[in-house]
């Protein structure tokens, strides 16, 4: 079965994506031990992650960023996210 979405699926997808990639680049010039809060990121990316069901781009830019550049950012209840130290990695688990 093939699926086709309708435009405005196709909208919200490539404005996710375009969401995701602008927070990868902002992530990844943030320094060790900084917490960046949600309006931070919504503002910058241009999404609503202060809803917390709108924060697939967030989840998406921390994997790829964990996977191409090896840092990691550890959510932050409520606040943002926080980028990791190496003794927090390890300690983390």
């Amino acid at each position: 079965m093939v699926r086709v979405e309708t435009d405005e699926q196709k909208r919200t997808r490539e404005a996710r994506e375009a969401a995701t990639r602008l927070l990868v680049t902002y992530l990844r010039s943030a320094a060790v031990g900084e917490i960046i809060p949600y309006a931070v990121l919504a503002q910058r990316s241009g999404w609503p992650l202060l809803d917390p069901k709108e924060r697939t781009p967030i989840h998406r830019a921390r994997s790829i960023i964990l996977r191409e550049d090896r840092i990691r950012y550890a959510c932050v209840t409520g606040v943002g996210v926080k980028r990791m130290a190496d003794v927090e990695v390890v300690a983390d688990g």
